[in-house]
């Protein structure tokens, strides 16, 4: 899967909405404030297009969920189109993401209904994110 495949609905929302492509910052898709530095394509305004698309076609490296620690800020759907919701994460569960209900973590989850499980998932900060990649 391609970073346009993964991300082609939150592209479109900015795209609409501000007529220029998205700025990539740790936190993920932004619209663009043209402060360069803050982006991680970090190329001077007239490469930035070139930057964006090559990102877009980029293939987006899969999660090592099994390394990934308990309380990460995630970001989980039951489809690849969302919606999204933030979630604390808890486990992988055989192919599927276990996360804590209600905005809880492990420090304050106490019963056993306080989890849930998804098919998609995703860490929002691309730094943390980078840190659980699978080797290829």
């Amino acid at each position: 899967m391609t970073n346009r495949e993964k991300n082609e609905n939150k592209i479109m929302e900015i795209l609409f909405k501000t007529g220029v492509h998205p700025a990539l910052t740790n936190k993920g898709l932004t619209e663009c404030c043209h402060n360069c530095k803050s982006c991680l394509y970090h190329i001077e305004e007239e490469i930035c297009d070139k930057a964006f698309v090559h990102w877009c076609e980029e293939e987006v490296p899969e999660i090592d969920w099994s390394r990934v620690p308990i309380d990460t800020k995630v970001l989980v759907s039951d489809s690849e189109s969302g919606p999204w919701r933030a979630a604390h994460f808890a486990k992988p569960l055989s192919g599927l993401v276990v996360v804590f209900n209600f905005g809880k973590t492990s420090w304050t989850a106490l019963e056993d209904n306080t989890f849930s499980t998804y098919r998609f998932a995703d860490i929002p900060d691309q730094e943390e994110r980078r840190k659980y990649l699978k080797d290829e």
